[in-house]
């Protein structure tokens, strides 16, 4: 027998408070966005790059990490942080997301900054077809991370769904991988949204929408439909604990700690 659908528990205040992570947020240059932006010479401009020191300050300082599992579709990583680092498989790991890849132990920082995400190497990388240290990553392209030796070892791909947030979620091209199957790594802004559109953040075919708003000790779940959570149903909002499990229309959702630092 299905629980039967209740409305949320929250309090009037506290579903106040939560307002603000729907509303959409100004950019860091309000005049100025992605769909506006044609140029890396405007767009370092308008936002200039301040990657001096994130590897020196960043070793020691791991993202905060979970799997969101889903019924037949499989595992994604979530990062609440907005600094990301990407490196090979070591022991022990030291980066953040770890791939079996010829690459050094942090081979790449990721930081969201100002309208996008900006990269700092501390391996050699090659964006837009030349060698650099660092850079803008425009959504919808390609950094390559090279070997030592100068050979590809693993492309990044890194995407903006929904242009009106800065989640992205970031993929890599096979060969290169991280030890478990995951589909991708999603660095969580504002809001993560999951569902069956092409603008969502993880995309599932027949999923109905959900979104997930991060919070310091938690989650704020909002959804149309009935949710069910510790054996009851619940309706509109939802708060959750840092990591939990729901089910959806009889699809079952988790979220688990991500071990050894997305390994």
């Amino acid at each position: 027998m299905s629980p039967r659908c209740i409305g949320g528990k929250n309090s009037r205040s506290q579903a106040n408070q939560a307002t603000w992570l729907v509303a959409l947020f100004p950019f860091c240059i309000p005049s100025l966005s992605f769909s506006q932006i044609d140029s890396p010479a405007v767009q370092t401009a308008a936002c200039p790059l301040s990657t001096q020191g994130v590897g020196q300050t960043l070793t020691a300082t791991m993202a905060t990490s979970a799997v969101l599992w889903i019924d037949e579709f499989g595992g994604t990583l979530l990062y609440s942080q907005p600094r990301l680092s990407v490196g090979g498989l070591h022991q022990p790991t030291r980066s953040d997301l770890a791939l079996l890849a010829p690459l050094r132990p942090i081979h790449v920082w990721i930081e969201r900054e100002c309208e996008g995400y900006i990269w700092q190497a501390e391996g050699r990388c090659r964006y837009q077809n030349q060698e650099a240290a660092q850079g803008i990553w425009w959504p919808d392209t390609t950094l390559t991370l090279l070997a030592d030796s100068g050979r590809e070892a693993c492309q990044l791909h890194l995407a903006i769904p929904d242009r009106r947030l800065l989640t992205a979620r970031l993929t890599w091209s096979p060969p290169a991988r991280p030890v478990l199957h995951w589909h991708a790594a999603i660095l969580v802004s504002q809001a993560l949204r999951i569902g069956a559109t092409p603008t969502s953040h993880v995309c599932v075919p027949g999923l109905p929408e959900l979104w997930l708003y991060p919070r310091e000790d938690g989650w704020l779940l909002r959804c149309s439909v009935g949710v069910e959570y510790s054996g009851r149903c619940h309706l509109g909002e939802l708060d959750l604990p840092a990591y939990w499990q729901i089910r959806v229309q009889g699809r079952h959702l988790a979220l688990e700690p991500a071990p050894c630092h997305g390994v």
